[in-house]
């Protein structure tokens, strides 16, 4: 079994910075590949899942993907960037179609929530106070005299 033979220049020598990985195992890319979409497909799937969870947990760990997603971050040994190279897409497209899904789904989620909050609210009749209950309306009922 042949092995890549390849000499690593990492600045802190600490082991091969993420794209001398992936250029010194281009030789074997299926498997590389598969990872990397796995990777990448929990990611966003985490990222959309966890969008609107209350729990704790499911904050704490929308944080670490939408950071890992959004935030360039050159010391990470997985980064996202490295990842989008590695699949041929471009980390600001993918990226910039995150954040419009994100807005998108705000927005639905607060027009769902607008739309509550007014079926919840009785209903009132033209002229007639919001803060009025059944009993005052009847009371005002009653002591109308008919005509």
């Amino acid at each position: 079994m042949a092995t890549a033979s390849c000499t690593w220049e990492s600045p802190d020598s600490e082991g091969p910075l993420p794209a001398q990985f992936f250029a010194a195992r281009r030789g074997n890319v299926q498997p590389i590949t598969r990872l990397m979409v796995a990777v990448l497909r929990e990611a966003i799937g985490s990222f959309q899942r966890l969008l609107f969870d209350q729990s704790a947990r499911g904050r704490r760990l929308f944080g670490e993907v939408e950071a890992w997603l959004m935030v360039e971050d050159a010391d990470a040994p997985l980064r996202f960037e490295d990842v989008c190279d590695l699949l041929g897409l471009d980390p600001s497209y993918v990226r910039q179609r995150l954040r419009e899904w994100r807005a998108r789904q705000t927005a639905r989620a607060q027009t769902a929530r607008t739309r509550a909050r007014r079926l919840r609210q009785p209903a009132t009749r033209a002229g007639a106070p919001a803060s009025t209950t059944g009993t005052q309306r009847n009371d005002a009922r009653r002591s109308c005299t008919p005509l």
